[in-house]
């Protein structure tokens, strides 16, 4: 079919050939009409397909052969799916190549090009007039590219040079890219292209180049200005580095100078005016044009497919956002997910006689008031029971087939998976976000879980909005459990994370060898990268170690053994137990079961919680204990070896030295119960914990035994007085006092004539063999134990609030070597540290005033005041009576005498930027320094939780995911779904597909 060409009038036509504007055009008759539109989509590449196609034995011309060639290239390039962008091309070389998105054609356009029917148009008059508007959009585009006058004339076209094309300029270079991922849409291009251009001044850039006025516009010959929407400089260190053309790098199909960064400052003007003139740029501009204005051929062809895949898009979204916060409650909560077998298959899911695991559950519950919910499980209930019945017919045929073919839901386990590592991976980049450039320090520790599989979890410590803050950062399984095994897993755990193994600041581990070593442990390998790192001894290990020490007096093992018997004896019998809860729920009423504790080696707190059930002043259920043993051994229901053990346990009860070592254990937990669970807070103080020590000590030293005595006796003869009232025990007494023992006698050599001579007093006996050697060790290992680091204890003495009124008095005491040892830790000029530090310690009254005490959290501790105050002792002495609240995150700064308080206010009143920069860097650098590491600790106790006996199997990406959704929930909290949403589209490309708008 032939077609007449469609003309112009003489005086429409622009002097370089090309028509003017406005367009005169001659009406085509309906057989040019349809000839036109064939020839105008065979000239952009699409394959064209008569329904009412009439074979003809005509030969086959060299030009149509050679567009049948071209036809078939094209086709095959559209259907490569390493094809990054498809260009459409129009005869003559005017009409710009346009690439088109493959995503935006939905997921049912074939993968070849489209297809159009010549059939399915309307009626010959309404196919008339869209060629003639078709015709005539082409000729004005056509003039535009041509004559760069009548472009700017054009109301449609002005978006492209006029500064509302890209929206506002951009001034922040931060937010500025200069380069598009491979295969990204259309609306990723066009969004690229509304975010420039940047164009600095001399103010934002000192070496320009160029005059503004006549770079960033363009000079018509009117004299009128046009800004340069499409120019754009890179800048880096306020230094111009080259410039772009933003739609060139979105839209033009070869490569120059602008889209890869032109460099030619000499000659800036002419290169910018060669590149605004080329076809090439002006090619870009008309597709930027076509594309920002729907009109794309893609677009044309396939608008409502568009729509509906947009919406279901949408929604895609809308549901896996509900799976998003389902799973974030399942992972805080530490739950499983998952059902066994079949149970979570999409058919048999309105069934409610099976568990479908939690995470089905829930979806189902919130399904009947969430409509979107609703009606894609519905949705996604048929799609299930249809593929099921596809896979029973083929077998049926003898056709075997698996898997879940083209059926995508987001409920399935894969989906789930991908849903608990993208949280976890925001999470992390947001735990690295908040280190940023600053200096850490680490915790490691490692137990074996009920899986058989050693886990060694890593946490960071580290100081943020005026914060201290300990992560969990990941939970590793250890192959090889020596220091240089260790070392090298927490170099893989840094790599993956990002984070520069240098910038440790310290770490803290146990005592055990692997850790400790000096020469083959993890503390070593980590000195040999990091030499400054300090390395500090976990202050609860070692206080758990004294502790321990104590015990090993003869005396007290006999004690906390029998204590461990006792609360063995009656917890592992439900008959013993039943005669317990009668025994309480008549003398104490109490709804709350009140068990004995069991004494283990790992549990800090378990020796004085089982001394204080029973020795107490609180609950003392010594005598209720007295009776339920005097019961049993007087029972026929129990056999004899049970009566006898219970007979044994009730007369070592009653025996005096039993309360007496009671007594003096519980001065001692007294003093030391507080410390130990002070230390084991999440963000500590480490002055407050070395004074608290030190206080420790010195209240251990004052304990007096006839202050113990005293109350042994009055705690004896009370119970004797509850005995004479109980009907059971009325025949019974405990011992108020201490037996006296038999004289060993010794044989007397022949010609020996002296006496044995009788021993002192019982009292005294007790007092030098029990009383002393238990004061005396656990004294003597707090003050071996606790003396590492003793000269960064000393020089952070000088940074304490409270040592500031003897600086102001005498800065002299800063002389000498003061300082030097942490000066060289923190990495700043020691005499610049002590000339901040003594303009700080002035300046300090003043400021103290004007900390908030609403803006913080304070760790509160309560004590008794002493009457008598050394006037001489500069230390801050903490109380240690009684510990009320510790935060997770310690965040005091209404205390005014710590080191937190000190960094607050040179992080307020911005001090630290110039005046106390030195000391800023020393403050941050103290309260960085981890001196316990009960965070990992605490993480073993969910791990015990999360991987029980019916989790054994659980993989180490899912274990890692729920231990940190777990341990740091305040930071789950600020996942936001779009980055989720963002990290899932990136997981594979059917995920992208189906996600992506």
């Amino acid at each position: 079919m032939t077609s007449r060409p469609v003309t112009a009038h003489a005086h429409s036509l622009h002097p370089n050939g090309a028509p003017s504007h406005p367009f005169f055009i001659e009406h085509p008759s309906p057989e040019r009409a349809a000839a036109s539109i064939l020839n105008y989509l065979q000239k952009f590449g699409f394959i064209l397909i008569n329904m009412e196609s009439k074979t003809t034995s005509k030969e086959k011309g060299g030009a149509q052969k050679m567009r049948e060639k071209r036809s078939k290239e094209l086709e095959l390039a559209g259907r490569d799916p390493k094809q990054m962008k498809l260009s459409f091309s129009v005869a003559g070389g005017i009409h710009p190549r346009i690439p088109v998105d493959e995503v935006s054609a939905g997921p049912s356009a074939p993968s070849s090009r489209p297809v159009v029917s010549v059939e399915d148009e309307v009626s010959p008059q309404a196919e008339e007039q869209v060629i003639e508007e078709e015709l005539v959009s082409e000729r004005r585009e056509q003039a535009q590219i041509n004559d760069p006058d009548v472009f700017e004339d054009l109301p449609e076209l002005e978006c492209i040079t006029s500064e509302d094309m890209s929206g506002s300029v951009i001034n922040d270079p931060s937010e500025i890219s200069f380069s598009l991922p491979p295969a990204c849409s259309i609306a990723e291009k066009i969004n690229f292209v509304e975010k420039h251009p940047f164009q600095p001044t001399r103010t934002e850039c000192a070496d320009l180049p160029f005059q503004e006025a006549d770079f960033y516009y363009r000079k018509k010959s009117n004299g009128d200005r046009i800004k340069r929407t499409w120019l754009s400089c890179k800048i880096k260190d306020r230094k111009l580095e080259a410039f772009f053309c933003s739609i060139c790098i979105a839209f033009s199909n070869s490569s120059s100078s602008f889209t890869s960064g032109c460099s030619n400052f000499r000659h800036c003007y002419q290169a910018a005016n060669k590149h605004e003139s080329s076809k090439s740029h002006s090619d870009a501009v008309s597709a930027y044009f076509t594309m920002k204005t729907n009109r794309s051929i893609d677009t044309l062809l396939n608008q409502a497919q568009v729509s509906r895949r947009k919406k279901e898009i949408l929604q895609n979204i809308e549901v896996l956002n509900r799976i998003f916060n389902i799973v974030k409650l399942l992972g805080k909560q530490g739950l499983p997910f998952r059902a066994h077998g079949t149970n979570e298959s999409l058919y048999n899911l309105n069934n409610i006689e099976i568990n479908h695991g939690n995470f089905l559950e829930i979806v189902l519950l919130l399904s009947q008031y969430d409509i979107p919910l609703k009606n894609h499980l519905d949705k996604c209930v048929q799609d299930s029971e249809k593929r099921k019945q596809q896979l029973k017919d083929r077998k049926t045929s003898g056709k075997h087939s698996t898997g879940r073919g083209s059926l995508v839901t987001f409920l399935s386990n894969n989906t789930i998976k991908k849903v608990f590592a993208a949280i976890v991976r925001s999470m992390k980049n947001l735990i690295v976000s908040e280190i940023g450039e600053k200096r850490f320090s680490i915790q490691v520790d490692s137990t074996q879980d009920v899986g058989i599989v050693d886990q060694a979890t890593v946490v960071v410590r580290y100081v943020q909005d005026e914060a201290i803050k300990e992560r969990l950062v990941a939970i590793l399984p250890v192959k090889d459990a020596t220091g240089k095994g260790f070392h090298e897993l927490l170099m893989y755990c840094f790599d993956m994370l990002g984070l520069d193994f240098q910038r440790i600041a310290g770490e803290s581990f146990d005592g055990a060898a692997n850790m400790r070593s000096a020469y083959v442990g993890l503390r070593a390998q980590i000195a040999k990268v990091v030499p400054d790192a300090v390395y500090i001894w976990c202050y609860s290990h070692i206080l758990n170690l004294c502790v321990s020490d104590c015990c090993q007096v003869l005396e007290a093992k006999h004690f906390f053994g029998l204590l461990n018997r006792l609360a063995t004896f009656i917890g592992d019998s439900h008959k013993r137990m039943n005669i317990w809860k009668d025994q309480l729920d008549r003398r104490h009423g109490q709804e709350k079961l009140l068990k004995l504790q069991k004494i283990g080696e790992t549990r800090w707190w378990a020796k004085e919680k089982a001394l204080n059930w029973i020795f107490g002043e609180k609950h003392s259920l010594y005598f209720d204990t007295l009776e339920v043993l005097y019961v049993i051994s007087q029972s026929n229901l129990f056999e004899s070896k049970t009566t006898s053990e219970a007979s044994s346990l009730f007369h070592n009860l009653c025996q005096f030295w039993i309360i007496l070592t009671a007594n003096i254990f519980l001065q001692v937990f007294d003093v030391i119960g507080p410390v130990s669970k002070y230390l084991q807070t999440s963000g500590l103080d480490f002055k407050v914990a070395w004074q608290m020590v030190e206080r420790a000590v010195e209240q251990l030293k004052k304990i007096d035994f006839n202050n113990l005595k005293q109350k042994a006796e009055h705690f004896a003869i009370k119970t004797n007085e509850l005995m004479d009232e109980s009907d059971v025990l009325n025949s019974l007494e405990v011992e108020t006092m201490l037996p006296v023992r038999r004289v060993a006698r010794k044989k007397r050599l022949a010609g020996e004539s002296s006496h044995d001579e009788r021993p002192e007093d019982e009292m005294q006996c007790f007092r030098a063999s029990v009383f002393r050697p238990i004061l005396d060790q656990i004294i003597q290992s707090m003050t071996e134990r606790f003396s590492e680091n003793k000269q960064l204890v000393m020089d952070s003495h000088y940074l304490d609030p409270r040592t500031f009124q003897k600086i102001r008095t005498d800065p002299k005491v800063l002389d000498g070597r003061a300082l030097e040892r942490i000066s060289k830790l923190a990495k700043v000029n020691e005499c610049s540290l002590k000339t901040e530090l003594i303009s700080f310690a002035n300046l300090f009254p003043s400021l103290t005033g004007c900390l908030s005490e609403d803006e913080t959290q304070k760790v509160e501790i309560i004590i008794e005041e002493e009457e008598e105050e050394e006037e001489e002792e500069i230390d801050w002495i903490p109380p240690t009576d009684k510990l009320v609240e510790v935060q997770k995150e310690s965040k005091c700064g209404s205390c005014k005498q710590c080191f937190l308080c000190c960094h607050r206010l040179l992080i307020k009143y911005n001090l630290y930027s110039a005046a106390y920069e030195n000391l800023s860097i020393t403050y941050e650098y103290l309260l960085t320094l981890s001196f316990t590491q009960v965070s990992c600790e605490r993480a073993f106790s969910k791990l015990k939780l999360i991987k029980t006996r019916l989790r054994a199997t659980m993989g180490q990406e899912l274990l890692d995911a729920l231990m940190l959704m777990s341990v740091e929930r305040d930071l789950l909290e600020q996942v936001q779904f779009p980055d989720v949403l963002e990290i899932i589209r990136q997981s594979s490309t059917l995920m992208r597909s189906l996600l992506t708008v």
